[in-house]
């Protein structure tokens, strides 16, 4: 009976354990990080008329672009910063397909994408003491096919200009929510964005290969990075549950021992 008693108390433990660890505070990587932007679009084109006539030139036009990622699918990744500490990285884990999606909107048209087997990349990055010469950086990009066969491409990023300190990185904590002044001096920032279907692909009947891109003029008008922390599972309250009525019972059985 008492090894029956040690093993009820081994597996409550465990599964407390964890239980606690899927529903603890997320860490610095994750969450659903979404980076959203405003601007002027420099050059670009709409061969597949995602945003009007197919065809016409997006020069000259407003846009708003969003980038969401979630980071629980996507692995720690190094870099060649000087300073490890004062970088941050999360990309795509070859052994699963990460998710990711995104809107973007164009003189009053809108596309929104779903891409479920995401190439993604997010970095935070500041200056620290042994990167003077390192700008502060905030990037989030995606790559993958669409939902409509479409193959999809889109980058929001800003940063300070290398060997000069205008600082705009707080810290490193991907949850934590930024809104970024793309009006600083000797910050820069931009916005990217490439769909296309090759013939034969979505809705492409044609043998020529179709393509939307933009890139944005100048600086980005808005730059904001937003966080939301992912609705702990259905399996994470059950082996929490499970744990602590395990705990309870061989408490139970130990105080009617005594």
């Amino acid at each position: 009976m008492e090894r029956i008693l040690h093993q009820w108390i081994s597996t409550a433990v465990a599964l407390f354990i964890a239980a606690a660890g899927l529903l603890a505070a997320p860490a610095w990587g994750q969450g659903i990080v979404t980076f959203a932007s405003t601007g002027t679009i420099g050059a670009g084109v709409d061969e597949l008329g995602l945003f009007g006539t197919a065809g016409g030139t997006l020069d000259g036009q407003a846009f708003s672009l969003s980038i969401s990622v979630d980071t629980r699918l996507l692995v720690h990744k190094t870099s060649n910063w000087p300073d490890t500490d004062n970088w941050r990285e999360l990309g795509s884990d070859p052994a699963r397909a990460a998710l990711a999606t995104g809107a973007v909107t164009v003189a009053g048209h809108s596309y929104a994408w779903t891409i479920d087997d995401a190439q993604a990349r997010l970095v935070l990055a500041l200056r620290g003491e042994h990167s003077p010469t390192m700008p502060d950086l905030a990037t989030v990009g995606a790559s993958g096919t669409g939902a409509d066969g479409a193959s999809l491409s889109a980058m929001n990023e800003i940063h300070s200009v290398s060997r000069q300190r205008t600082a705009f990185i707080d810290d490193l904590d991907f949850s934590h929510d930024r809104v970024f002044d793309t009006g600083q001096t000797l910050v820069l920032s931009s916005a990217i964005f490439h769909a296309m279907l090759q013939p034969g692909q979505g809705g492409n009947d044609g043998d020529t290969t179709l393509l939307t891109y933009f890139q944005s003029a100048g600086t980005l008008e808005t730059a904001s990075w937003t966080s939301v922390s992912p609705v702990p599972e259905p399996r994470a309250w059950a082996m929490l549950a499970a744990g602590i009525g395990l705990l309870a019972l061989a408490r139970r059985h130990r105080r009617g021992r005594a």
